[in-house]
């Protein structure tokens, strides 16, 4: 998409990325949900939108370039390019210029008996402010073009190369200007007014004529800067982005903010006043103990459960206390059928057993192995399974085991303990 907008100015595709920046903000800050994969898992949506709002910006640069149109100097090729010999380059000339303005400067200061033809007076008030009126016009064009320069290429401006630019370009071009009216107005020899005015637009002209590229290597430089500004662009998404698969998981730590469709860390846990009692359902003293899953047996599951299946639950929390040292654990040994493909999955969801809501979920674990392999889990108390537990929720256990026949899941030694989470326990 890049390289299309800068080979063949395709506006279109530029348009286009920012309308699908402005949509998908847009689903994200109305919560739109339907069928779509970007709207089953917001995380996605969100994570899609970082990433076009990345390309929007580098497009938004490739416009500013087509719309600018600026010319080309040594300066703004040594900053494209990074060149150490283009930025030798830029310096030299640089240092040319300077040499140069100086001794026209000093032109002014020597006089010198003329041995040439002298202008007559009618010729002169001709020529003179022709000559005022190019020099002008001259120095307003390299003005002008520092400024399309700099509105193509904001980061310049701040560079090594923006400052021999403005040096060269207006510094320089100010003063070539107000030397070379006072030349005109002193000099009424023909051959010195002809050679100081050729000296002024050689000094002026000298970077846009040092430029050893064609339209095609511009081009190329430019879509190197905005690929680098593109990956530029990429790095900066915060990590956290990357570092979880979906929602399910990063909600156990994060939120979404829809108005700045931004990821923002839960805020800090109210935890329960340890001299309080208690919530439950009724006033009798019904001895409560934490909510768990359990089972030391080994159980089996068939290829008949394709897709997630229910096939543990823990019974709804009565009361939820949340301390400083409240936890989750989970541990199990699994295997699947020991030969053939592997396709066996487990997770532990928290539901709201009132509408049915999936709240919070651990890691979805898998591939199960051919042999047996323990796993071992602990979640403090900011992770969603823990911080979420509520009255009249409950954990349920879910697997897959995979469809096609043949496919069989074992799970033994199982244990799921979420201590912020109370329940009878005659329940457990």
């Amino acid at each position: 998409l890049i390289d299309r907008s800068v080979t063949e100015n395709d506006r279109s595709i530029i348009f286009a990325a920012f309308r699908l920046d402005r949509h998908l903000r847009w689903r994200i800050q109305n919560e739109v949900k339907n069928g779509h994969s970007f709207d089953r898992d917001p995380f996605i949506r969100l994570k899609v939108h970082k990433v076009v709002r990345c390309l929007a910006k580098t497009l938004e640069r490739c416009q500013r370039l087509i719309v600018n149109k600026p010319s080309m100097d040594c300066y703004a090729i040594a900053y494209l390019s990074g060149n150490i010999r283009d930025v030798a380059i830029a310096t030299l000339v640089l240092m040319t210029q300077i040499g140069l303005t100086y001794m026209l400067f000093m032109s002014i200061l020597q006089d010198r008996d003329s041995g040439f033809q002298l202008f007559q007076r009618n010729e002169r008030s001709i020529i003179t402010p022709i000559l005022a009126i190019f020099s002008g016009m001259l120095v307003y064009k390299q003005l002008s073009n520092v400024y399309a320069t700099f509105k193509a290429y904001p980061k310049m401006s701040g560079s090594l190369m923006g400052a021999f630019d403005i040096l060269a370009n207006c510094v320089l071009g100010l003063i070539i200007l107000v030397i070379q009216i006072i030349i005109i107005a002193r000099t009424v020899d023909r051959v010195e007014y002809v050679l100081n005015s050729i000296a002024a637009i050689f000094i002026l002209e000298l970077d846009d004529n040092v430029v050893f590229f064609d339209d095609d290597g511009i081009k190329d430089l430019n879509r190197q800067l905005l690929m680098k500004d593109f990956r530029d662009r990429i790095n900066a998404i915060d990590d956290v982005f990357f570092e979880v698969n979906n929602w399910r998981t990063a909600r156990n730590s994060y939120q979404i903010i829809p108005q700045t469709c931004e990821l923002k860390t839960l805020p800090p846990i109210q935890f329960t006043n340890s001299t309080r009692s208690m919530q439950s359902i009724s006033s009798s003293q019904q001895p409560l103990e934490a909510v768990n899953i359990q089972f030391t047996e080994e159980r089996q599951y068939n290829y008949a459960l394709d897709g997630w299946a229910e096939v543990a639950c823990s019974e709804p929390i009565l009361s939820c206390k949340i301390k400083p040292d409240s936890k989750a654990t989970l541990s199990f040994k699994w295997r699947d059928q020991g030969w053939g493909n592997r396709k066996g999955r487990m997770r532990i969801r928290l539901v709201n057993t009132e509408n049915g809501d999936d709240v919070a979920s651990t890691p979805e674990y898998g591939i199960a192995p051919h042999q047996y392999e323990e796993v071992t889990e602990h979640f403090s108390f900011n992770h969603g399974l823990v911080r979420n537990s509520a009255k009249g929720y409950k954990f349920v256990l879910e697997v897959v085991v995979g469809g096609g026949g043949g496919h069989e899941l074992f799970m033994k030694d199982f244990s799921f303990i979420c201590t912020s989470g109370l329940v009878a326990a005659e329940c457990t």
